[in-house]
């Protein structure tokens, strides 16, 4: 495609009109839209860790998520109480003063994460109703409890 541009103008102007005259644009040829290697049947995941960045993102995620729950509560050390923390006390990576909090894990994030999404397209008045009997949300309440996500 040729682009002629009629000379109306003058003075420095009337020069760069005359040059663009003769302006030659190429047409676009190139492939556009996302690309993806992902086969047609692959799963939501798999959409999602192309989105996020793979499954680093999801270790990433359980790390910090482990530094800050021990940043914030930190263990009170005492000769007879070294920083353990855990429901079972055997320790921590990430000891904590809170002995009910288990370090968390990437799997842990995904269910949490989609735990979220969930609720945004499932619309209930109140946080705690997903937990509820008679509401029954069992894709929240049979994978994680109603304190794990009070961090």
């Amino acid at each position: 495609m040729v682009l002629l541009v009629a000379p109306v103008l003058q003075g420095p102007l009337h020069q760069l009109v005359g040059w663009m005259m003769f302006l030659h644009i190429r047409e676009f040829s190139e492939q556009s839209g996302p690309q993806i290697d992902l086969a047609s049947d692959s799963e939501q995941i798999e959409f999602l860790n192309l989105l996020l960045g793979g499954e680093q993102f999801w270790e990433n995620m359980a790390v910090n998520t482990n530094k800050n729950t021990a940043f914030k509560k930190q263990p009170r050390h005492s000769a007879d109480t070294p920083g353990v923390s855990g429901p079972d006390g055997a320790g921590d990576q990430y000891p904590t003063s809170d002995v009910t909090w288990s370090s968390t894990n990437a799997e842990e994030m995904k269910c949490f994460i989609g735990i979220n999404i969930l609720m945004g397209i499932h619309n209930l008045p109140e946080y705690r109703d997903y937990w509820s009997s008679d509401l029954n949300v069992p894709y929240v309440s049979n994978k994680m409890s109603r304190q794990s996500p009070h961090v």
